[in-house]
């Protein structure tokens, strides 16, 4: 008997296993065991699926990872790899389910399971999957467990559900179903669990970051969302060059980190900063108003562990005419045109490199 399958373009011919070496499955990924009724391409030998998989396998599925286009089956070419959307596995030659718009693909694993209650709530307002109530399990870090929520590894109790293999810190699971966001006051925002092919969706409009799956907070009246790191900034700090509060920004989106919307700025004269500064950003979310923390108004004066006063800040510094000057925290070279925390009393010098931790938590106590 022959059959085209939806995986291949040759035809396929029926047969019994008798043979010693090795096959496995194209779609299971299990091996044939003697005696197992299955199907094989005789034209380039290189797809055999159990029959049990011809019959179980749909033409076409819809799924809420990828709500925009829906999912026909298909057998990547020879030595072509893919990733699974869902589970992160790896997979060369294989049938999975993909995306004939999109760079999309489901193993067949998790493109067949229970689809995930996603848009639904617990009566309390927490996450609810296929299991209730999820069980809570021991992680530990080794484990190397993610939290479907925030991508953070799982450490502690653990909220799961084996029917889909997500797992959820309890902070994450207790999410609140809506908040109310400084940076958009006009609109709640719901939490909401993007799909990955919804990219301008899944971005977050404070850090630019994106992710394949991602719990997020949406408004459904504007394209605005922020993922679960950015729901507790607080616009708290005054800069002269814009009119809203901004909020202290880390690990901005590597493009948006390139972006400093200052006037008279260290990056309008091109000195240039170092990458340590180029993470922390002083933003206003509601404008898409970037600055660098280096380019805005820093504390004038931080008291450091280094040093037994207070440090001042200062413009610039250039305490000879060596042409070499240095921090007195690493000893390394610094660039005089940069700013410092000096202490006129002792002429101690102390480059932003080195207190920058102190920089950054003082904008949540001296504003």
């Amino acid at each position: 008997m022959r059959i085209y399958h939806l995986g291949h373009e040759h035809p396929l011919t029926s047969d019994i296993f008798a043979d010693p070496y090795r096959v496995d499955c194209k779609v299971c990924l299990r091996r044939l065991h003697k005696h197992d009724e299955f199907y094989q391409c005789r034209t380039c030998w290189s797809y055999t699926i159990h029959k049990s998989c011809v019959h179980a396998m749909p033409h076409t599925i819809h799924h809420s990872f990828h709500r925009d286009h829906n999912l026909t089956p298909s057998l990547s070419k020879k030595f072509q790899s893919f990733q699974c959307f869902s589970c992160k596995e790896k997979f060369v030659q294989v049938v999975s389910f993909q995306c004939s718009e999109c760079d999309f693909f489901l193993c067949i694993e998790c493109a067949l399971k229970p689809d995930i209650c996603d848009r639904n709530e617990g009566q309390n307002g927490n996450l609810i999957c296929h299991e209730q109530p999820m069980r809570v399990e021991e992680k530990k870090h080794e484990d190397g467990i993610q939290c479907y929520a925030c991508h953070l590894p799982c450490s502690g109790p653990t909220f799961t559900c084996k029917t889909c293999n997500y797992f959820f810190h309890n902070s994450c699971f207790e999410l609140p179903p809506q908040i109310q966001y400084p940076s958009h006051p006009q609109h709640p925002l719901r939490r909401h669990m993007a799909s990955p092919g919804q990219s301008s969706i899944t971005k977050c409009k404070a850090c630019h970051r994106s992710y394949p799956f991602f719990i997020i907070f949406q408004c459904k009246e504007c394209e605005f969302a922020i993922c679960i790191d950015c729901t507790s900034l607080k616009p708290t700090i005054k800069h002269q060059d814009h009119i809203h509060s901004l909020c202290l920004m880390e690990e901005t989106y590597k493009n948006s980190a390139d972006r400093c919307d200052g006037y008279d700025t260290y990056c309008r004269k091109g000195v240039a900063i170092n990458n340590e500064f180029m993470k922390y950003m002083l933003r206003c979310v509601e404008c898409d108003f970037s600055l660098h923390l280096l380019c805005g108004r820093l504390p004038s004066s931080i008291k450091h562990e280094c040093h037994l006063h207070l440090l001042a800040l200062v413009d610039s510094l250039i305490e000879d005419d060596s042409e070499e000057y240095y921090c007195d925290i690493c000893e390394e070279k610094r660039d005089p045109r940069i700013c410092i925390y000096y202490c006129g009393e002792c002429r101690y010098v102390a480059h932003l490199n080195c207190v920058i931790s102190k920089v950054c938590s003082s904008f949540f106590f001296s504003f």
